[in-house]
Formats: C-alpha cells, structure tokens, sequence
C-alpha cells in the first residue's frame, strides 16, 4: 500500500513506510545531473563499442555479484542496434528516502494517456533514476538505469534495455489504434496493433509501468473473445480447392508503416512457384472477405506459404507473396 508523500513540481514519490522526496529533470540540482550525465555517456559507448568491461565498472557491488557472468551476453544482444553514441533523455529522478530495503515509486503524473511510473527496489538513501532513448531507423529503445549513492559515487543497481517505439509510436499509440480498428469491425488490424502494444507495453520489465497498463490488458482480453467468436485458427479458406489454410496473422513493420502478414498453409510444394503463386492470387481475391476490413487501409499485405506448421523451435521453409493496394496481385 502505497502513500503519496510529496509532489515537487510536476513529479511524484511514494515508498511504503517513510518520507520520500523527489525531483525530476531541471528540478534537480545541476552538479547530480552532471555527473549521471557522464555515466550515461559510459552506458552507451559500453554497448556502441561492445565493451563488458566498461559497463561492469560501473556497476555497485550487489549488482556486479547478481550480473555475474552475464553481462557479456547482454551486451552482445543489445550491441547490434547501437551503431552511434547518441541518445536523449526521455526523464530523470532524484529520488531519496531512508527506507532501504522497500519499494519506491517516481511518476511525472497521471493525467496524460502516456504517462507511466518507474517502480524500484530501494537499495541507498539516493537514487538516480536515468531513462534513455536510443532512436534507430525503425526501433526506439529505452535505457531504464537505476543509480545508487554509495560513499559519495553513484553506482548502477539495475539497468534494462527494451523496446520502447516503433515508427514513433509507443504502447499506449498502438493500443489507441488497435481501439479503432475494432470499433471499424476490422478484427485483424486491431490484433496487429494489439501484438505491437504487447511487445512495447514493459520496455523494462515491472520496472516501467504505463498507467494505461489494466486497461490495455482488459481490451486485450476483449478483443480475443471477439476474435474467437468470429475467426478461429487454423482457418480454411473454402473458397479455393486446394483449401489453404491461415494459422497466424503477425505485424511487418516498414518505414511506411505496420502491415499485415498472414502465415498459412499450403499442400502445393513451395518447389511449385508456379501453382503456389495461383493457389496466393485466389487467397488475394477473398482476403478481404475472409477478414473484413484487411484490404481497407492497408497499402501493402503480406503473405508466407508454409508446407508445415512451425514449431518455434526449428526453422521451416516458407514462400512469400504481397499484395500492394491498388495494384494487381504479385
């Protein structure tokens, strides 16, 4: 249970037990904000130049133990995406409490759609909460760093990389969408927008909560009754002979936007490019049919033949087509 304590501007901080304070952004102090500053430096080369080493120095002694022999893995992962130095600062809290050993909680407000709180183990008396954003071509990633005061130092305590937008729109943009989308009838644009809202919904984990979060999950909940109560997978598409069958429906994102890609199967060989490419104009000709409102607003959909279903596990051949609006089927 937590108690608001106090609100310094625009920010707010609550803990479980004991008075908290907290400022957040130009409201702290400028020697604080300086010397994060050089550690965020640190955090994005550490992955720009692929260095463990230099990341795990930054590090405060209960972290290094409880990341040990993993931050190499880490940074492999995230390395590829981070090709330049450069990032922003979405937000960053000065958070103090002598409640060690509890939770504490920082929020700019609750007014806004996209508005969030940053929920964390308290581990010093400061606590330095630094949010990054690295913007690639497509993807922008967020940096969640939480800083500890250690005998006058500050140290990482946790830190979280993870997806926070795609094309400039976050988990609350893409849950907006997908609301329309229903509200259209459009079951399968709605899912789409719905599968992007899931992948960005926790860019840190239960660390980065946007308040939205209960009511993005009760609509998810709704749009799967609805979508099972219309559509269920694997579905054949009677209209044509060879009876094809869609089994998934996933999000292809381009700079132009996110698109449709219906996965099916097929009892044509995918050897057969011929026959498989007649069997796809057939699917093309009804899709708009089988999910009504697919062929609306989308500029391009996407298909993948399979000749068997995917495990996850082990990869399978596939064959792709695409349908562009406005142009004849390719």
């Amino acid at each position: 249970m937590f108690i608001a304590l106090i609100a310094s501007i625009n920010c707010m901080a609550q803990t479980g037990v004991s008075i908290s304070t907290a400022n957040c952004n130009d409201h702290i102090d400028a020697k604080s904000r300086s010397e994060i500053k050089l550690l965020d430096d640190k955090i994005i080369a550490a992955f720009n130049e692929n260095d463990p080493h230099l990341l795990i120095s930054l590090y405060s002694e209960r972290l290094q133990k409880d990341a040990a022999g993993k931050s190499e893995e880490f940074i492999n992962t995230v390395h590829p995406v981070i090709t330049s130095k450069n990032y922003a600062l979405l937000d960053e809290y000065l958070y103090k409490s002598s409640a060690i050993g509890n939770v504490g909680t920082v929020f700019k407000g609750q007014s806004e759609d996209n508005d969030y709180s940053i929920n964390f183990n308290i581990y010093s008396t400061e606590t330095y909460i630094s949010l990054l954003l690295y913007k690639g071509p497509i993807n922008e990633f967020l940096f969640t760093v939480i800083y500890g005061k250690y005998a006058d130092s500050w140290k990482i305590d946790v830190i979280r990389v993870g997806p926070y937008k795609v094309l400039g729109k976050d988990a609350v943009d893409f849950y907006k969408l997908a609301e329309n989308y229903l509200a259209k009838g459009d079951l399968i644009d709605a899912g789409i927008n719905l599968r992007l809202t899931q992948q960005l919904c926790l860019p840190a984990e239960q660390i980065f909560v946007y308040f939205k979060f209960p009511e993005m999950k009760e609509f998810g909940t709704k749009l799967a009754q609805e979508g099972e109560a219309k559509i269920s997978f694997p579905l054949k598409i009677s209209q044509i002979s060879s009876t094809p069958q869609v089994f998934d429906l996933e999000p292809v994102v381009l700079k132009e936007g996110v698109f449709p890609s219906i996965k099916y199967l097929s009892t044509i060989r995918l050897e057969d490019t011929t026959a498989l490419r007649k069997e796809n104009d057939q699917i093309k000709g009804v899709i708009g049919k089988i999910f009504p409102g697919i062929d609306r607003d989308n500029k391009y959909i996407f298909f993948k033949a399979y000749n068997q279903m995917p495990d996850g596990k082990t990869p399978v051949h596939t064959y792709g087509f695409m349908l562009k609006k406005g142009d004849e089927s390719k």
